[in-house]
């Protein structure tokens, strides 16, 4: 049940992270998804590598860090699937409004 927990929780971070780097401005000339999963994998082992200190936890649990590392590729996979087929339609012409455009008609503008 724990690493059922692992994977979860992480999985909702990657995804999260993977999205946060898709709407701020790059930073670095590195792929997003490279770096979410490089990131991902250094949080959980610093996750397990500070429970060593912990009196009442065991650190260095490898079973946590394939959890870890597994829910945080499943997380970004899906951010990166959901983006890839929701994007091109957002950036469809037919589904954007026009900067020009506003609620009036030219009938109603001539009338002003």
């Amino acid at each position: 049940m724990d690493k059922i927990a692992h994977f979860f929780a992480f999985l909702i971070g990657g995804f999260l992270f993977l999205a946060a780097l898709h709407v701020t401005p790059p930073i670095f000339r590195i792929d997003p998804v490279f770096f979410s999963i490089t990131f991902a994998i250094f949080i959980g082992l610093a996750n397990e590598f500070y429970q060593i200190f912990v009196p009442t936890r065991t650190g260095a649990d490898l079973p946590d860090i394939i959890a870890n590392t597994f829910g945080s590729i499943t997380g970004i996979a899906i951010c990166q699937s959901i983006r890839k087929k929701v994007l091109p339609i957002a950036l469809d012409q037919k589904t954007l409004p026009s900067k020009t455009s506003n609620n009036f008609s030219a009938k109603d503008n001539q009338k002003l």
